[in-house]
């Protein structure tokens, strides 16, 4: 190979390393995103968890007041609170979808607690105070201690898939960034060659010409 033609390959030879380089850098620019949606999305389980026990457990507290002071304020702060855990409940289906069967259940204890809650409600007097707190002690707290049962299992549930996407986020990442490496000692190698090769063609090609220079001086025609 002449050394004009190597000399024509160099700037290609370039072009190729930095646009290798450039590509694991976009790759890994596209997994440090991904790892970051993975982490955003882990977090908001968590959250809309934390909302469902906000939401819920406050339920039987504005229950139990409305049922002691039969005021409209109280009763109309039950019926939101019960509206905001539904709310929250539905919110959780969207950002938990491995865990339909865990919300349906839960769903389905959260409408025993309001139609307990309520039926002990209609049916209280002042007469029956002692019958009521009788049957919210006998009915209402193992359920209630049944619900909370089931959201400390949601948010392990939820930590747990939230540590196989950090791990598999993680592995991801680490892969790419053995690759990355590997690129790029690919890339010196490959420079380095280069530069030999066309090191050794300069010289060699000085090394020719300054024979027949020498030649040409002691009057030697032949190397011309």
């Amino acid at each position: 190979m002449t050394l004009q033609r190597l000399l024509r390959l160099l700037p290609i030879g370039l072009v190729v390393l930095v646009a290798l380089n450039l590509s694991m850098m976009l790759v890994l620019d596209r997994h440090s995103r991904a790892t970051f949606g993975q982490v955003r999305t882990a977090q908001g389980q968590r959250d809309v968890i934390g909302e469902i026990r906000t939401a819920c457990e406050a339920l039987t507290l504005k229950a139990v007041s409305w049922t002691l002071t039969r005021r409209t304020s109280q009763g109309r702060q039950y019926q939101e609170g019960k509206q905001a855990c539904a709310d929250a409940v539905s919110q959780a289906r969207a950002a938990l979808p491995q865990a339909q069967t865990a919300l349906d259940s839960l769903v389905q204890r959260l409408t025993q607690l309001s139609e307990l809650l309520e039926a002990i409600q209609a049916s209280h007097t002042d007469e029956s105070k002692m019958v009521t707190v009788g049957r919210l002690e006998r009915e209402v707290q193992p359920l209630t201690r049944s619900i909370h049962g089931e959201l400390d299992e949601l948010t392990r549930s939820a930590d747990a898939s939230a540590e196989r996407l950090m791990a598999t986020a993680l592995e991801r990442q680490k892969r790419t960034l053995w690759i990355g490496g590997l690129v790029g000692i690919a890339a010196i190698l490959v420079g380095a060659l280069l530069v030999r090769v066309v090191t050794r063609r300069i010289i060699t090609s000085v090394e020719e010409a300054m024979t027949v220079a020498s030649a040409l001086a002691a009057g030697n025609l032949a190397p011309a």
